[in-house]
Protein backbone atom coordinates (compact mmCIF):
# COMPACT_ATOMS: atom_id res chain seq x y z
CA UNK A 1 0.00 0.00 0.00
CA UNK A 2 1.37 3.49 -0.84
CA UNK A 3 2.38 5.46 1.94
CA UNK A 4 0.63 8.96 1.65
CA UNK A 5 2.61 12.04 3.53
CA UNK A 6 0.71 13.12 6.72
CA UNK A 7 -0.99 15.89 5.92
CA UNK A 8 -2.06 18.37 9.30
CA UNK A 9 -5.09 18.52 10.57
CA UNK A 10 -6.20 20.13 13.66
CA UNK A 11 -5.87 17.47 17.09
CA UNK A 12 -9.14 17.34 17.61
CA UNK A 13 -10.57 17.02 13.94
CA UNK A 14 -11.41 13.20 14.00
CA UNK A 15 -11.42 10.85 11.15
CA UNK A 16 -14.14 8.81 10.08
CA UNK A 17 -13.78 5.33 11.69
CA UNK A 18 -13.00 2.78 8.69
CA UNK A 19 -10.38 2.56 6.61
CA UNK A 20 -11.69 3.59 3.47
CA UNK A 21 -12.95 6.93 4.66
CA UNK A 22 -9.91 7.84 6.54
CA UNK A 23 -7.77 6.71 3.33
CA UNK A 24 -10.68 8.90 0.78
CA UNK A 25 -10.42 12.08 3.59
CA UNK A 26 -6.47 12.11 3.88
CA UNK A 27 -6.34 12.58 -0.26
CA UNK A 28 -9.40 14.33 -0.94
CA UNK A 29 -10.02 16.37 2.79
CA UNK A 30 -6.51 18.20 2.60
CA UNK A 31 -8.56 21.76 1.94
CA UNK A 32 -12.16 21.44 2.67
CA UNK A 33 -12.98 25.16 3.11
CA UNK A 34 -15.18 26.51 0.42
CA UNK A 35 -16.24 23.10 -0.76
CA UNK A 36 -19.00 22.15 -3.58
CA UNK A 37 -22.24 19.83 -3.14
CA UNK A 38 -25.53 19.51 -4.90
CA UNK A 39 -28.75 16.77 -4.45
CA UNK A 40 -28.24 14.31 -7.17
CA UNK A 41 -30.81 15.24 -9.62
CA UNK A 42 -33.42 12.36 -10.69
CA UNK A 43 -32.98 12.96 -14.44
CA UNK A 44 -29.70 11.70 -15.15
CA UNK A 45 -30.03 14.09 -18.50
CA UNK A 46 -30.29 17.36 -15.66
CA UNK A 47 -27.29 19.01 -14.37
CA UNK A 48 -26.69 19.67 -11.01
CA UNK A 49 -27.41 22.45 -9.10
CA UNK A 50 -23.41 23.50 -7.66
CA UNK A 51 -24.05 25.09 -3.73
CA UNK A 52 -20.60 26.26 -2.73
CA UNK A 53 -20.37 26.10 1.12
CA UNK A 54 -18.28 28.78 2.73
CA UNK A 55 -17.03 27.07 5.78
CA UNK A 56 -14.80 23.78 6.48
CA UNK A 57 -16.80 20.19 5.91
CA UNK A 58 -15.51 18.01 8.84
CA UNK A 59 -13.76 14.81 7.45
CA UNK A 60 -16.52 12.46 8.75
CA UNK A 61 -19.51 14.52 7.11
CA UNK A 62 -17.40 14.68 3.82
CA UNK A 63 -16.64 10.87 3.77
CA UNK A 64 -20.85 10.76 4.81
CA UNK A 65 -21.81 12.80 1.88
CA UNK A 66 -19.18 11.35 -0.89
CA UNK A 67 -20.45 7.63 0.13
CA UNK A 68 -24.68 9.08 -0.19
CA UNK A 69 -26.32 8.09 -3.62
CA UNK A 70 -28.40 11.35 -3.32
CA UNK A 71 -25.59 13.35 -3.07
CA UNK A 72 -22.71 14.73 -5.24
CA UNK A 73 -19.64 16.70 -3.37
CA UNK A 74 -16.41 18.19 -4.35
CA UNK A 75 -13.35 19.88 -2.88
CA UNK A 76 -11.16 22.35 -3.85
CA UNK A 77 -7.79 22.75 -4.85
CA UNK A 78 -5.19 24.86 -1.83
CA UNK A 79 -1.51 25.56 -2.91
CA UNK A 80 -0.50 21.73 -2.45
CA UNK A 81 -2.32 18.54 -3.49
CA UNK A 82 -2.02 14.95 -3.15
CA UNK A 83 -3.84 14.37 -6.62
CA UNK A 84 -4.60 15.84 -9.67
CA UNK A 85 -7.61 14.74 -12.39
CA UNK A 86 -8.36 15.05 -15.44
CA UNK A 87 -11.96 15.23 -16.50
CA UNK A 88 -13.01 14.06 -20.15
CA UNK A 89 -16.99 14.50 -20.91
CA UNK A 90 -19.26 11.90 -22.85
CA UNK A 91 -18.85 14.07 -25.74
CA UNK A 92 -14.81 14.54 -25.65
CA UNK A 93 -13.29 13.85 -28.75
CA UNK A 94 -11.19 11.40 -26.15
CA UNK A 95 -13.79 9.53 -24.59
CA UNK A 96 -14.33 5.74 -25.74
CA UNK A 97 -17.04 6.52 -27.07
CA UNK A 98 -15.41 8.92 -29.65
CA UNK A 99 -12.01 7.25 -29.87
CA UNK A 100 -11.68 4.12 -28.33
CA UNK A 101 -7.74 5.02 -27.52
CA UNK A 102 -8.21 8.31 -26.00
CA UNK A 103 -7.80 7.76 -22.17
CA UNK A 104 -5.03 5.35 -23.19
CA UNK A 105 -2.90 7.77 -24.95
CA UNK A 106 -3.76 10.51 -22.58
CA UNK A 107 -1.80 7.84 -20.05
CA UNK A 108 1.22 7.53 -22.23
CA UNK A 109 1.46 11.05 -22.38
CA UNK A 110 1.37 11.43 -18.71
CA UNK A 111 4.29 8.98 -18.65
CA UNK A 112 6.49 11.41 -20.51
CA UNK A 113 6.41 13.65 -17.77
CA UNK A 114 6.59 10.73 -14.82
CA UNK A 115 2.96 10.07 -14.15
CA UNK A 116 2.74 6.34 -14.43
CA UNK A 117 -0.18 5.12 -12.20
CA UNK A 118 -3.83 6.43 -12.92
CA UNK A 119 -7.20 5.75 -12.01
CA UNK A 120 -9.88 6.50 -14.44
CA UNK A 121 -13.48 5.84 -12.92
CA UNK A 122 -16.95 6.97 -14.53
CA UNK A 123 -17.45 10.30 -13.07
CA UNK A 124 -20.83 10.29 -13.03
CA UNK A 125 -24.53 8.37 -14.62
CA UNK A 126 -23.31 11.28 -17.79
CA UNK A 127 -20.97 8.70 -18.61
CA UNK A 128 -17.62 11.30 -18.57
CA UNK A 129 -14.86 9.97 -17.25
CA UNK A 130 -12.39 11.04 -14.41
CA UNK A 131 -8.87 10.15 -14.92
CA UNK A 132 -7.43 10.24 -11.37
CA UNK A 133 -3.76 11.27 -10.35
CA UNK A 134 -2.70 10.07 -6.84
CA UNK A 135 0.52 11.65 -5.56
CA UNK A 136 2.62 9.61 -3.07
CA UNK A 137 3.38 13.22 -1.54
CA UNK A 138 2.53 16.66 -1.26
CA UNK A 139 3.32 19.13 -4.35
CA UNK A 140 2.49 22.47 -5.74
CA UNK A 141 -1.07 22.79 -7.04
CA UNK A 142 0.40 25.19 -9.55
CA UNK A 143 3.37 23.44 -10.45
CA UNK A 144 1.30 20.41 -11.12
CA UNK A 145 -1.30 21.95 -13.32
CA UNK A 146 1.16 24.05 -15.11
CA UNK A 147 2.91 20.59 -15.57
CA UNK A 148 0.44 18.56 -16.92
CA UNK A 149 -1.54 20.55 -18.86
CA UNK A 150 2.21 21.63 -20.80
CA UNK A 151 2.72 17.99 -21.03
CA UNK A 152 -0.68 17.82 -23.06
CA UNK A 153 -0.89 20.34 -25.03
CA UNK A 154 2.98 19.98 -26.61
CA UNK A 155 1.87 16.12 -27.24
CA UNK A 156 -1.27 17.87 -29.61
CA UNK A 157 -4.51 17.68 -27.22
CA UNK A 158 -6.70 20.29 -27.21
CA UNK A 159 -7.60 20.91 -23.12
CA UNK A 160 -11.02 23.08 -23.21
CA UNK A 161 -14.24 23.07 -21.12
CA UNK A 162 -16.04 19.79 -22.51
CA UNK A 163 -13.29 18.25 -24.05
CA UNK A 164 -10.21 17.96 -21.80
CA UNK A 165 -10.15 20.03 -18.47
CA UNK A 166 -7.58 19.39 -15.86
CA UNK A 167 -7.86 19.78 -12.35
CA UNK A 168 -6.25 21.69 -10.74
CA UNK A 169 -6.11 24.08 -13.55
CA UNK A 170 -3.39 26.54 -13.94
CA UNK A 171 -5.61 30.11 -13.84
CA UNK A 172 -4.29 32.65 -15.29
CA UNK A 173 -4.43 35.69 -12.43
CA UNK A 174 -3.91 39.31 -13.78
CA UNK A 175 -5.51 43.23 -12.97
CA UNK A 176 -6.91 45.25 -15.15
Amino acid sequence: MTKYKEVPTAAAELYPGDALGERLCRIFGHYRYNFIQAEAPVDRKAKPQWKTEKYQIKHRVLYRDWQAASKLIGVRFNSDTLYALIDIDRQSKYHPNQNADGVKAIQEALETIGISRTITISSSWSEGLHIYIPLAELIKTFDLAVAIKGCLEAQGFEVKLGQLEIFPNPKQYGTK
